[in-house]
């Protein structure tokens, strides 16, 4: 009997396996909740994108002096870019730029404020 005891093998236990196994079931179910989510929106990645963009042409703007109305076309949106005096006032334009999808849907729309040097 005291034979048996020597070669006493290391393992988890049944408890420590099961703990485990629960942890990986939850974070599979909370990753594959957030993949199904992320697919089934429209233009999860596009729209992103579109206002990474609109921060990028802002920044743009700030450093010129004269703005212009232009339209941008990416590869699945377009960005139009709308300049204007605010309430009539030449010293302070308002940019407006709206994001739409190649079929013509407006994703978004967004208005902001510049002081010009006149």
């Amino acid at each position: 009997m005291a034979e048996m005891t020597k070669y006493r093998l290391k393992s988890f236990t049944l408890f420590e396996s099961v703990i485990s196994i629960t942890i990986i079931s939850v974070l599979l179910a909370i990753a594959s909740m957030i993949y199904g989510n992320l697919m089934s929106a429209e233009n999860p990645i596009s729209e992103f994108e579109a206002k990474q963009e609109i921060q990028s042409l802002l920044l743009l703007a700030d450093a010129q002096e004269v703005i212009l109305n232009q339209e941008l076309e990416f590869e699945s949106y377009s960005i139009k870019q709308t300049v204007e005096p605010f309430k009539g006032n030449t010293k302070l334009l308002l940019l407006t730029y709206e994001v739409f999808s190649l079929e013509g849907d407006k994703w978004l729309e967004q208005k902001h404020l510049k002081a010009t040097n006149e």
